[in-house]
């Protein structure tokens, strides 16, 4: 059996790890810079559905494959859902990762309201249009940042109730099986499998 052919609109080195991960059987995934193109999306949408939306149809548009986007972030309830869909950009300009993460704990500190959630919009994109797909995790904030963890994003303050340890605490096959973007993958795949 041939493995179907998708492209995949991302760049981040570690969103496309976990979701080959994820999409294993029959899929062969292939990024912008596998296929040769130069891939910029301004993501001026002000929803996680209509951000994976503008990157899967203009994957779609320049590659001609079958094109799958996702646009995920974390909303946490002391911030009323804030950073959102701007988790990527929180902050200041030049921030890394972990700067992003620290502006968020000192935005929430001392606040005992430390629930919060990831959200995850896969937008599928092909000749028939454009699905969606989506999976959330419920979680709530550390007050510090995990230095020996191995996460990305938010995931060294992201504690996982079920499991009492943080994202950047448990194995990538351990996260994918309860994450949100490990369930949007999840009900992505089916769709495919059909």
């Amino acid at each position: 059996m041939t493995s179907k052919k998708l492209a995949l609109a991302s760049n981040n080195q570690n969103k496309i790890f976990e979701l080959k991960k994820i999409l294993t059987t029959g899929f062969s995934l292939l990024t912008p810079k596998e296929l040769g193109l130069v891939f910029e999306v301004e993501e001026t949408e002000s929803t996680f559905e209509g951000n994976a939306r503008l990157k899967s149809e203009h994957l779609y548009k320049i590659s001609g494959l079958p094109s799958v986007a996702d646009d995920s972030g974390i909303c946490v309830s002391a911030l009323n859902g804030d950073p959102g869909v701007y988790s990527a950009y929180y902050g200041k300009p030049g921030f890394t990762d972990r700067d992003r993460t620290e502006f968020l704990l000192e935005e929430i500190k001392g606040n005992p309201d430390r629930a919060a959630y990831y959200f995850c919009c896969i937008a599928y994109t092909d000749g028939n249009g454009t699905k969606f797909f989506t999976g959330k995790c419920e979680g709530i904030l550390a007050e510090d940042y995990d230095e020996s963890g191995f996460g990305f994003g938010y995931d060294p303050i992201f504690i996982y109730p079920p499991l009492k340890k943080r994202f950047s605490q448990i194995s990538p096959e351990e996260k994918n099986k309860v994450s949100h973007r490990g369930i949007a993958l999840r009900e992505f795949a089916k769709f495919l499998l059909g």
